[in-house]
């Protein structure tokens, strides 16, 4: 949607639909629930690169908290126990999140930041193939994106063709119809989806 949400309250959002002469409006409100660092070893999520998450940590009788987005030894935001960051993950990999309340590891959070490079729209005519590679990044994670037709009434199967690994300094590629992307499942090879 593109809308940029507030850490601290929720926002409002208007959706319009029209057509022809004929319009309709809908308003929503969102809040962004933050995402806690905490004692629960395991703890992962997997976004898109761009994704933000909103971190906090919380430890009974605290007063400062300290968040290291990328386990380089150096917290990215400090402040009250409690407080909430809006952070941006901006590039494709693995991050280790560890928060620090009054100097004690509460807790960490894995971070897998997934980047599909669909090099602009794809357009395909109905009735017809179209394969298109696309690199999938990081390689070790690519079978969590999920490839399907943006409209199924037009556009048939969007499916797996075969899985390559990527190889160092190299992008793993993957063919596909025109689709949308999301994310599933866990896997360390790169997908290669093909047409109906």
């Amino acid at each position: 949607m593109g809308t940029a949400l507030s850490p601290t309250a929720a926002t409002g959002v208007v959706v319009t639909a029209a057509i022809d002469a004929d319009q309709m409006s809908e308003t929503r409100t969102i809040t962004w629930t933050p995402t806690y660092i905490d004692d629960d070893s395991g703890q992962a999520v997997t976004v898109r690169r761009g994704d933000s998450l909103l971190l906090t940590a919380y430890e009974e009788g605290g007063t400062t908290l300290e968040i290291d987005v990328d386990s380089d030894g150096t917290p990215e935001y400090t402040g009250d126990m409690g407080e909430r960051f809006s952070h941006c993950y901006d590039a494709a990999g693995e991050y280790l999140a560890t928060a620090k309340i009054d100097g004690v590891e509460v807790g960490t959070l894995t971070v897998t930041v997934i980047d599909v490079d669909l090099h602009g729209p794809i357009a395909c005519q109905v009735g017809y193939k179209r394969e298109k590679f696309v690199p999938i990044e990081p390689a070790a994670h690519a079978t969590e994106v999920v490839f399907s037709a943006l409209d199924p009434d037009y556009l048939g199967d969007v499916s797996v063709k075969e899985y390559t690994w990527g190889f160092p300094g190299h992008k793993p590629i993957s063919a596909l119809d025109r689709l949308r992307l999301g994310f599933q499942g866990q896997s360390p090879i790169s997908g290669e989806p093909e047409g109906d």
